[in-house]
């Protein structure tokens, strides 16, 4: 019942208790209790007076229309998804040690334990956001998997720009839109000492989210496709970045990181900023001068210039 339910409320904008009742045969408590039970899902479902019910922010995503649109490109990209799971870095993982082949996509309407990078939760509720993971598989040494990363900032940042946004990239691999987080990434490896077995990629971007809908205590303020004026279409999304993630990994493959630096650069939002970086136990502070041809961050203080490949960066006020 429940189902039915949240499909007619993601076709339409809103429908009145009475009418879901007609559509599905039921009686107007039925659904009243199913609208309960969906909320206590997650859903965010809301109630307007003489309007009736209407499922808040929801971007629908067709699994159909992606997978077409894919083997229309040429992809390689073959496309999982599930309604709800904890994690899909978690199911990308498992897939991949099972033998998942490269680019290989799990896509979750919602995850019940999302992760972010240094072991953050990331809120994923159902319908509104698109959470996405991907199977790589390149012939890098272990030495390159930052590269991969970097990479991948590279990819969701082209994926958003095309459909029209003016986003940057935050090192190593936030995407920010006018200072406000749009989008994280975490990567985790499987490798042996000599090769990369496998590398998941992670991306969680925010697509249909209000700004009532996110924790109040988030470092970095949020925002969404929606909040900044976009159309929130998850299904063109994914395309675009599954199409962008297949370019840079093979251009980072045959022509190194050299080939992705300018492109990174140009769209970083922290260069010619103070910044401190905080890794392990030490810090370091400087302004930053982009990225060099390894995918090093170039920190400038008065000790000269750093190169520093991991970290978590806080622009000095």
């Amino acid at each position: 019942m429940k189902e039915r339910l949240l499909a007619l409320l993601q076709e339409r904008d809103f429908v009145s208790g009475g009418e879901a009742a007609r559509i599905l045969g039921v009686s107007r408590t039925a659904v009243w209790k199913a609208v309960h039970r969906l909320q206590q899902d997650g859903h965010a479902i809301e109630t307007a007076a003489n309007k009736g019910y209407r499922l808040r922010g929801y971007a629908p995503f067709d699994k159909q229309q992606a997978a077409s649109e894919l083997a229309a490109r040429g992809l390689h990209a073959a496309l999982h998804w599930c309604e709800s799971s904890p994690s899909t870095n978690s199911w990308a993982m498992n897939e991949a040690e099972d033998g998942a082949p490269a680019f290989s996509w799990y896509v979750a309407d919602r995850q019940s334990a999302g992760r972010g990078r240094l072991g953050r939760a990331w809120v994923s509720p159902p319908g509104r956001n698109l959470y996405a993971s991907c199977v790589l598989r390149p012939s890098l040494p272990p030495a390159r998997a930052s590269q991969l990363s970097l990479a991948v900032a590279v990819a969701v940042h082209r994926a958003v720009s095309a459909l029209g946004v003016d986003a940057r990239i935050k090192w190593p691999n936030d995407i920010h839109v006018n200072g406000r987080k749009l989008a994280g990434i975490l990567c985790e490896l499987r490798a042996d000492p000599d090769r990369i077995d496998a590398l998941v990629a992670g991306i969680g971007i925010n697509v249909g989210m209000r700004a009532d809908e996110f924790p109040p205590d988030l470092a970095t303020p949020p925002t969404s496709l929606q909040m900044e004026g976009f159309d929130p279409d998850r299904t063109r999304l994914f395309v675009e970045l599954a199409a962008a993630l297949e370019a840079v990994v093979g251009l980072l493959e045959t022509s190194g990181f050299a080939a992705l630096r300018d492109e990174w650069n140009r769209a970083c939002a922290l260069h010619g900023k103070q910044v401190e970086v905080l890794f392990g136990e030490e810090s370091r502070a400087g302004t930053v001068a982009g990225l060099d041809e390894d995918g090093y961050l170039i920190l400038e203080h008065a000790g000269g210039c750093e190169r520093i490949v991991a970290g978590d960066v806080t622009v000095k006020k």
